[in-house]
């Protein structure tokens, strides 16, 4: 019997918890080493005109008008490599990175997307824009 037959057959919880037992088997995630990926080559440059640097020559004005932006901590970031990691809180959060970001670091800074977000038309297009790396 295959696990999708025996899990259309009616199980006990005794029974599933058996059945997920003896077909159960140990994941054991591999470390990764963030220092050595962060370190490592870069792609060469993927685009001669960085669009965000313009981008953010829009945003920054109107998000401190509208929004009352305040920048701080920008002393913080490190030269090396790193990666921001936003929490989501609104559909906002990529644009007021870009908006905060000074230029320096603005010109080598990627996303990295989900692609069922960016399905057609102008937000298909807007994730091809070359400051993002190249999905794999």
């Amino acid at each position: 019997m295959s696990v999708s037959q025996s899990l259309n057959a009616g199980l006990t919880v005794q029974q599933l918890s058996t059945f997920i037992n003896r077909l159960k088997t140990k994941f054991k995630p591999e470390q990764i080493d963030w220092e050595k990926i962060l370190k490592g080559k870069y792609p060469p440059d993927i685009s001669e005109k960085n669009p965000l640097i313009l981008l953010k020559r829009v945003l920054r004005p109107v998000f401190k008008l509208y929004f009352h932006l305040d920048i701080s901590g920008i002393e913080n970031l490190p030269d090396s490599p790193f990666i921001l990691a936003p929490n989501h809180q609104s559909f906002l959060d990529g644009f007021l990175i870009v908006s905060a970001l000074p230029d320096k670091l603005l010109k080598n800074t990627y996303f990295l997307a989900e692609e069922i977000y960016f399905p057609e038309g102008l937000r298909k297009d807007e994730a091809r824009v070359p400051c993002h790396p190249p999905s794999t």
